[in-house]
């Protein structure tokens, strides 16, 4: 699997501590963990220099040169990370996308994504059908009505953590691009772009049902601060803390029980799988 994670490009501490921790895990599961980002507009290139010296270390980096950097063209952003997969990422089977203030239990997800036999689907965490959009201006993921009409999302994925097989991009991108874009990047991708998908499935050239993208829902979400532990074994049946600050990711690498997770295993992990219907 490739794993984007969305970044910014100041954040330096943020990416040095996944790669100390979750994220070398990641490579010892066969996860090659990119960093993306768009372009910065600074001035003085002193930003730019470092990011590219950061690069040239760890060869994890991926920034976009056509999207500036920002939460409101997030969305633009992570299409941009997927055209790239689709180009250049032939030899993998999986894509998955992933916020930079998480915790991944691997061991446990990955053989929940490789029991999944479905030809097209989205596996993630996800906000049921109807959530409403957020209309209040002073919240950070508000959209306006011109943004977007309607009050409610189909069901769709946290970007927290969510996975397709790569083959599936060049029709998640396609109908993208038939669509008004908006910058809630997880409700647009594996939301309003989903649902458009299934609702013109006939237009598709796979027979039945196989042209409908199935939601899978992944199991052990766990959010901090609203999880409050001082005993990180609490934690063991969780496959995502979400809502995780760099210090917090170190603590939970050293935590002796939480150990068994520091490398894959094939076997186990179906239980915390379910399916949410399409609608």
């Amino acid at each position: 699997m490739v794993l984007f994670i969305s970044s910014r490009p100041s954040d330096f501490n943020r990416r040095i501590s996944i790669r100390g921790t979750w994220g070398r895990i990641a490579g010892s599961c066969s996860v090659k963990v990119i960093f993306g980002f768009g372009k910065t507009g600074e001035k003085s290139g002193l930003l730019e220099r470092k990011i590219a010296k950061e690069s040239r270390q760890f060869g994890d980096i991926l920034q976009s040169a056509a999207v500036r950097d920002g939460y409101r063209n997030q969305t633009r952003l992570v299409m941009a990370f997927f055209r790239y997969a689709a180009r250049e990422c032939e030899g993998t089977r999986l894509v998955g996308k992933a916020d930079d203030d998480i915790w991944i239990n691997f061991p446990a997800i990955l053989p929940v994504l490789e029991s999944i036999t479905s030809a097209a689907y989205i596996a993630g965490y996800f906000f049921p059908n109807g959530t409403a959009v957020l209309r209040d201006p002073v919240h950070p993921q508000s959209l306006s009505r011109a943004d977007r009409e309607t009050n409610h999302y189909p069901a769709y994925a946290s970007g927290a953590f969510y996975a397709l097989p790569l083959r599936l991009l060049g029709r998640i991108l396609s109908a993208a691009e038939n669509l008004k874009v908006h910058w809630i990047d997880d409700a647009f991708l594996t939301g309003d772009v989903v649902e458009a998908i299934n609702g013109n499935a006939s237009l598709w050239s796979l027979p039945d049902d196989r042209s409908l993208i199935r939601r899978i829902g992944l199991n052990g979400y766990t959010a901090l601060p609203d999880f409050q532990t001082s005993d990180g074994c609490r934690l063991l049946g969780s496959t995502l803390i979400h809502k995780v600050s760099p210090e917090m990711q170190r603590w939970l690498h050293e935590v002796p029980c939480l150990s068994k997770l520091h490398r894959c295993r094939l076997d186990g992990g179906a239980s915390s799988i379910r399916t949410t219907p399409t609608s």
